[in-house]
């Protein structure tokens, strides 16, 4: 069953509750290239949104996005809902941790829980996501086009020697993706989604 929902907010967004996590949800959805083209104009950018709109749907996901810009994006909506006064001053958006994306992907067994352990292992994303995906889980807690382009970024480093950021994913041809990436780092595959917080309580 999916979790409690939040929005949609401003851009449309919505979100449902992560598994284990009271407070933090996760969008159902990556973020369009409309979305991202509204914070491009707000930004000054309008020549970036043009571009981005003239190869892309307005609803389809946005890509070619690096982690600076995606951090940027987040930072952006929660400064300009927070004026708005459409969220709380402690509350805010940002992207997904690693273990977070795990959850709302649904890659939860028996009697696990995830909170009880200190990392997530290569070997047990491997032995989990191709199964989970297949099931259907993802869907089951509301959260739509984890396993499909783009991948995705997140919070995390990606390793001990904080160069590179965690990307999620899923792919047929590469069932189960995650990998580092730099900050700058604008492939054409990566993208992201949401996580909104609403006590605030993530450092960035």
């Amino acid at each position: 069953m999916p979790g409690r929902g939040f929005g949609p907010n401003s851009l449309g967004m919505e979100f449902r509750e992560i598994l284990f996590r009271p407070g933090v949800f996760m969008a159902c959805r990556e973020v369009t290239a409309g979305q991202f083209a509204a914070y491009c104009r707000d930004s000054g950018s309008e020549g970036k949104a043009a571009q981005l709109l003239g190869r892309l749907r307005g609803d389809q996901p946005v890509n070619l996005v690096s982690f600076t810009d995606a951090d940027a994006f987040a930072t952006w909506l929660t400064k300009k809902e927070r004026a708005q006064g459409k969220i709380g001053a402690r509350a805010l958006y940002r992207l997904p941790r690693d273990e977070e994306w795990s959850l709302a992907a649904g890659l939860v067994e028996d009697g696990w829980r995830p909170q009880d352990r200190e990392d997530f292992s290569e070997n047990q994303f491997t032995r989990l996501g191709d199964r989970f995906f297949r099931s259907g889980a993802s869907a089951k807690y509301g959260v739509a086009g984890l396993e499909a382009d783009p991948m995705e970024w997140c919070m995390d480093w990606y390793g001990s020697g904080k160069l590179d950021r965690v990307v999620r994913g899923f792919q047929p041809a590469e069932p189960w993706i995650r990998r580092g990436f730099a900050n700058a780092s604008g492939h054409g595959r990566l993208g992201f989604r949401l996580v909104y917080e609403s006590g605030g309580t993530a450092k960035r």
